[in-house]
């Protein structure tokens, strides 16, 4: 569990959406507050699938020399539906167009950043099957760190080292991103250059940043 650093952190606890160490304001839509938690004393946010998700307008991952991620997504999932977005967030470079998320898909968490530079480029996507394990709408803690001293990305699940695997922000070909304002959005579908992912559905707990 994520303690220090922390940019970001909501446990919904008093049934808003508030911020706990940070200004980095959730506005939700078509979710609501749930009387279920990991430890049963607090509470989470339910998402219903189709337009359900929360919104950041301020977004609180950034990497300013442009080159590297330095970064960590931690938090609870209750699910029991096998495809979703976790998080998705836009970034700039010459066209505006790039994507760099996580989610599920058919019972595998995916993870990939798109830079598109005319083309498709995906740099540093992994796919693991957890179907076995994840959607028994059981509390599962997920956490994804990225380094970017090593430019690489690691799954932890439960607590246990599930995946490490390098990325690439840019090349002499692509220009590199900057992941500065844009609008993180945690939950909400995620279409671009083929490929589709739906609104999250299930709940989710403690989000740390």
């Amino acid at each position: 569990v994520v303690t220090s650093g922390l940019r970001a952190y909501y446990d919904f606890d008093d049934g808003t959406y508030a911020d706990r160490v940070g200004e980095f304001r959730i506005t939700p839509f078509s979710t609501s507050i749930s009387n279920d938690s990991p430890t049963n004393v607090g509470r989470s946010v339910s998402f219903e699938g189709s337009n359900s998700f929360l919104q950041i307008g301020e977004n609180p991952i950034q990497n300013l020399n442009e080159n590297i991620i330095d970064a960590t997504f931690n938090f609870w999932i209750k699910s029991s539906n096998p495809t979703g977005v976790l998080f998705a967030l836009p970034f700039k470079d010459d066209d505006n167009s790039n994507r760099f998320f996580n989610g599920f898909s058919e019972g595998a968490v995916v993870h990939s950043i798109v830079n598109n530079c005319g083309v498709d480029n995906k740099f540093g996507e992994f796919e693991i099957d957890l179907s076995q394990s994840i959607f028994n709408f059981e509390w599962h803690m997920l956490t994804l760190t990225y380094d970017g001293s090593t430019k690489s990305v690691t799954l932890y699940f439960d607590g246990n080292k599930i995946s490490t695997d390098s990325y690439e922000t840019g090349n002499n070909d692509c220009p590199l991103f900057v992941i500065d304002s844009e609008t993180l959005r945690i939950g909400g579908d995620y279409q671009s250059s083929g490929i589709t992912l739906d609104n999250y559905e299930g709940r989710i707990d403690n989000i740390r940043i």
